[in-house]
């Protein structure tokens, strides 16, 4: 089944010139790492749409007991959510977005749960979920969440804090600005569109990019296809970025400067190749008007693109 978290993002945190992940429920900052990124949105998904009290909810219990062998000594569940009874219910396991489900994830979640003892199994790597049940003795799969949505991820969306504390909108960005790229950013993350998504780690020296964040992926033909996302790569900063590829090899990178665009500065757009870094306007080539919210455009990014960069290289 598809994931209950895949509509989510984690939340992040800028300190010493890094921007890092921040546990809502610890409230710590962490390590960008894979596993972690889907860790952040199950509990996202567990505490805002699902509304499960954070005092319910335990991260990396770890499995201390005398009767511990070796190879299971120092285990840690990522994820356990208890009843009301304060009892354990859901052991959940997370694994990286590049991870399947196997056979080998389904028998660790097992061995963790013979020393927590939860009644549902839970294996997510943020596209899809494995989701078990013990119904009279038996291990069961389920076809339905365990925790229905008691809040609806389009009503979340509609707050810009929602996407700034995500790392989508810098609060250095004109407050008139911040609105009009909140409707945006939910147009653009329709889940309709059907886009393929995932995290791309864009931190380029070559090309002057750090930009590293979730991404949209629309295919243009069999070898060519354009990534975009809205990135905050620091507190101050919001760039719309576009990524060229053909046969999955980056051909050049489109960063756009949103206070730039939205303040009129005639060229707030940034073209890095390999070989040369030029300037631009955006709206000479991308409508995207910052005085309305035109569904068509928002959706139809890629196309513009792909026109603005076969000019530029006769692609």
């Amino acid at each position: 089944m598809n994931s209950c978290c895949s509509l989510h993002f984690p939340r992040v945190a800028y300190e010493g010139g890094q921007r890092w992940l921040w546990n809502p429920i610890t409230k710590k900052r962490l390590a960008n790492r894979p596993e972690e990124r889907v860790r952040l949105r199950m509990i996202d998904y567990l505490t805002l749409e699902a509304q499960i009290p954070a005092g319910r909810i335990s991260q990396e219990l770890t499995l201390l007991s005398n009767e511990l062998g070796d190879k299971d000594r120092g285990m840690r569940a990522d994820i356990v959510v208890y009843g009301g009874d304060m009892e354990p219910e859901t052991l959940i396991e997370c694994k990286s977005a590049t991870v399947s489900l196997s056979k080998e994830s389904a028998v660790q979640i097992s061995r963790y749960n013979e020393h927590v003892g939860a009644r549902h199994l839970w294996l997510s790597n943020g596209h899809s979920d494995a989701i078990f049940t013990f119904e009279n003795g038996e291990l069961k799969r389920r076809r339905k969440p365990i925790y229905p949505s008691a809040m609806s991820v389009e009503e979340l969306r509609r707050d810009t804090s929602y996407w700034m504390e995500r790392g989508f909108i810098g609060r250095g960005l004109d407050s008139n600005a911040q609105t009009w790229l909140t409707q945006v950013l939910q147009e653009f993350w329709d889940p309709n569109h059907e886009w393929a998504y995932g995290y791309i780690d864009l931190a380029r020296s070559d090309m002057g990019v750090h930009a590293s964040h979730y991404y949209q992926s629309i295919p243009l033909d069999d070898e060519t296809d354009v990534a975009l996302a809205f990135v905050s790569p620091n507190p101050e900063e919001t760039l719309l970025v576009a990524i060229l590829n053909q046969s999955q090899q980056t051909v050049a990178v489109f960063v756009t400067d949103l206070q730039d665009l939205w303040t009129a500065q005639p060229e707030n757009t940034t073209i890095y190749t390999t070989h040369s870094q030029d300037s631009a306007s955006l709206l000479k080539h991308v409508p995207l008007k910052t005085d309305e919210i035109n569904p068509m455009v928002i959706s139809n990014l890629a196309g513009f693109y792909e026109s603005w960069f076969r000019q530029l290289y006769l692609l």
